[in-house]
C-alpha cells in the first residue's frame, strides 16, 4: 500500500465538517449545562454554609449568656472570694507586664 493510498484510507474514515460542527455544538451545550449545575450547587452550598454559621453564632451566644449567668451567680453567692480572685488575677497580670 502506497502512502497516497494510506492517506486516502485515513481521510475516508475521518468525520466530515458537519459531523465535527455538530459534535462541537453538543460539547458546548454540555459545558453550559455543567456550568449551570455547578453554579446552582455553589449557591446551594453557600446557603447551607450561611445557615450553619447563623446556627453556630446563635449557639455560641446562648453558651456565652449561660456562662455569664453562672459567673454572676457565683459572684453573688461568694462576693469576697470573687473579689480576692479578681485581685489575684489583676496582680498576676500587673506583675507580668512590669516584668517585661
Amino acid at each position: 500500500m502506497t502512502t497516497v493510498q494510506k492517506l486516502k484510507s485515513v481521510l475516508a474514515d475521518a468525520p466530515d465538517r458537519a459531523e465535527l460542527e455538530a459534535e462541537l455544538a453538543h460539547l458546548r451545550d454540555e459545558i453550559e449545562r455543567l456550568a449551570g449545575t455547578l453554579a446552582e450547587d455553589g449557591r446551594g452550598g453557600l446557603r447551607r454554609i450561611r445557615r450553619d454559621a447563623r446556627a453556630s453564632a446563635r449557639s455560641l451566644g446562648r453558651d456565652l449568656r449561660h456562662a455569664e449567668d453562672r459567673a454572676l451567680a457565683t459572684v453573688r453567692d461568694r462576693p469576697v472570694e470573687s473579689a480576692a480572685l479578681g485581685l489575684l488575677g489583676f496582680g498576676l497580670l500587673l506583675a507580668w507586664f512590669l516584668r517585661r
